[in-house]
């Protein structure tokens, strides 16, 4: 009995250690805690591996201290890089109009990751009001400036057939192009209009823990002409299971924009 209550005090303890250091753990308290496609478990603590990441793939030694196995699921999280790839820098987000354009540069964490961008234009966690949407010119530009700069033809080209699900495209052009830097305009500025973007003073989980109640209601991003202008369906089409940033299961996850509801 000892020795089971030590066990799972000490995944307790692992699990706190891994939510503030951003990755998603969770305890397996007995057999019926069956671990998800995108998770692996060790020492009854199972934790969720990136999207682009074959869980398979991921090897925790059994002979890992704590800390080194943290230091395991860090590298394969890899949250700095995901972030600086995948959110939208202060640079990019400070701008109420494009008269104002920052110079081109990349983005430093945490520098460039200081703002609390709450959900649904919010000032505050106390504000009952809805803001104004993301300005997705702006974020449009920080993916010509920063997440596509200095990519391959290749590259971008993986980039594509990663977006609209395919495994290739023919010939490339500016048209597919600009269809791509739309479609990762529109999802970064939709994830941004539902959960927000944390400052990096914090960790994914209290980020989530302030903010989950100032969630906007489900297809309140997208109207309609703004979705088909940056090749989305007009409705918010999330497929079979919903908007995931609405759903309580959800937690909030820096760098990882949902990208679904795009048009084929």
């Amino acid at each position: 009995m000892i020795n089971y209550l030590r066990r799972f005090v000490r995944a307790i303890e692992t699990k706190t250690l891994a939510l503030s250091k951003s990755i998603k753990a969770r305890v397996l308290y007995n057999d019926n805690d069956k671990l998800k496609e995108n998770e692996i478990a060790r020492n009854n603590v199972a934790y969720a591996v990136p999207s682009d990441v074959d869980p398979d793939s991921v090897y925790l030694a059994d002979n890992l201290t704590q800390f080194e196995e943290i230091a395991v699921m860090e590298s394969v999280t890899d949250k700095e890089n995901k972030i600086k790839e995948n959110d939208v820098s202060d640079e990019y987000i400070d701008y109420s109009n494009d008269d104002k354009k920052p110079a081109p540069t990349l983005p430093k964490y945490p520098d460039s990751y200081r703002q609390a961008i709450y959900p649904a234009g919010k000032s505050s966690p106390t504000d009952q009001t809805e803001g104004g949407k993301p300005n997705i010119q702006m974020i449009r530009k920080w993916v010509e400036d920063v997440k596509l700069a200095g990519k391959s033809q290749r590259e971008l080209e993986m980039e594509y057939n990663t977006m609209y699900e395919q495994d290739s495209l023919g010939v490339w052009d500016n048209k597919k192009m600009d269809r791509l830097v739309k479609s990762i305009a529109f999802v970064v500025s939709r994830k941004i209009w539902y959960v927000g973007r944390k400052p990096s003073s914090m960790s994914d989980s209290e980020w989530d823990n302030d903010t989950r109640h100032m969630r906007p209601d489900d297809q309140s991003y997208s109207k309609g002409e703004k979705g088909k202008k940056y090749g989305y369906d007009a409705a918010e089409n999330w497929g079979d299971t919903g908007n995931p940033y609405i759903q309580d299961e959800y937690s909030y996850t820096s760098g990882d924009p949902d990208e679904r509801g795009r048009k084929k």
